[in-house]
């Protein structure tokens, strides 16, 4: 009993050396969309690659993740699950990027602001000119104007000014 536990062990330890998470990303995307041509454009790949990243975690796991249709590709049961999995170890990491970027706690650095596009064209950009003229301050500012909020917790941006509430309740929000 003993050895065939440590053998599942180890088993699972090499699958989880050999997990491809570039693949663990392609399938939060094609579950989000629901579809691979538009995770595809999301991600700016093919769709065969997409497909066949799918496919190797597929094979890898020994079950299907999607069921596939020409009207898109819904999550299995076993794929809703796996998803599951794979939103926690991304909350994971992103926390673990946000303790890494947090270490030095002084105002320096670069830093990615997003807002659509009325408030970042008519009113943010002269109150930045303003803070980022204050002392002490060696920031580097990308301003992201676009018509869609970011989510900032897949850190596509370190802080977005949306008139849309966002729903993720690990988001910090300020009024």
């Amino acid at each position: 009993m003993q050895q065939s536990l440590r053998r599942g062990v180890r088993q699972m330890e090499h699958h989880l050396h050999n997990l491809d998470w570039d693949a663990v990303k392609v399938i939060l995307a094609v579950a989000d969309r629901q579809s691979f041509r538009q995770a595809a454009q999301d991600l700016g790949r093919s769709v065969n690659k997409l497909r066949s990243a799918v496919d190797r975690l597929e094979d890898q796991f020994g079950f299907s993740l999607f069921h596939r249709h020409v009207d898109g590709a819904k999550l299995t049961v076993e794929g809703r699950r796996v998803v599951s999995a794979a939103r926690q170890v991304e909350r994971s990491m992103v926390d673990m990027m946000r303790v890494a970027h947090s270490a030095a706690d002084t105002m320096k650095g670069p830093v990615r602001l997003a807002v659509t596009e009325g408030i970042g064209t008519f009113w943010l950009v002269p109150q930045l000119v303003d803070f980022l003229a204050g002392p002490g301050r060696d920031i580097q500012v990308t301003l992201q104007c676009a018509l869609q909020a970011v989510d900032v917790l897949r850190l596509e941006a370190d802080i977005s000014i949306q008139t849309v509430e966002p729903s993720d309740f690990d988001v910090v929000k300020r009024r």
